[in-house]
């Protein structure tokens, strides 16, 4: 088992049941379904706290979605996130999570002190955290580069950064 990160861009919420009713007589597809976002899903934080610009519904694909995916083993994901936290933050992911008032305004703050196995990403925290990415990218290679043991490259990172690109394209992020 390990931690799967999905993103897919351009998501629309399932229509108002007289739109589907139309689209269903001219079959005309409602596009794949990413995920239903419900009030029991709002319930949980790794589900709300980052996806307050989503309403409660079933979302699907359109035909301009595009979608990209990432996998890590578990121990491998918290590896790359406490190296993203030492490059961009200069502190380990644990002392971010023990000392959050302290690392609140940091980069990739969001992602860094966030579950390692499951929860979403709406498109507004995405498009946050991909601008926090992006002007940290330099900050990260210049880090790995004076390792010796390199485990996460600058590509590892730079498929982050076009996870985060779709999800704030008026995506989502989904960790499972």
């Amino acid at each position: 088992m390990g931690l799967v990160i999905r993103a897919v861009s351009k998501i629309e919420l399932e229509d108002t049941a007289e739109v589907k009713a139309v689209k269903d007589a001219i079959f005309m597809s409602q596009g794949d379904e990413v995920f239903t976002f419900d009030h029991v899903l709002r319930k949980h934080v790794e589900y709300s706290m980052h996806t307050q610009d989503m309403e409660e519904g079933t979302y699907y694909e359109t035909h301009e979605s595009k979608s990209e995916s990432m996998s890590f083993s578990y121990g491998g994901y918290n590896g790359f996130r406490n190296e993203i936290s030492l490059a961009l933050i200069g502190a380990p992911a644990k002392e971010v999570w023990a000392n959050e008032q302290y690392y609140r305004e940091s980069p990739a703050y969001k992602l860094i002190n966030f579950s390692d196995c499951e929860g979403l990403f709406g498109p507004t925290v995405s498009k946050e955290i991909h601008e926090q990415l992006v002007a940290n990218r330099d900050k990260y290679a210049e880090y790995i580069g004076r390792k010796e043991d390199i485990y996460y490259t600058l590509s590892t990172y730079d498929k982050l950064i076009r996870i985060f690109e779709l999800g704030a394209d008026d995506g989502i992020i989904m960790f499972h």
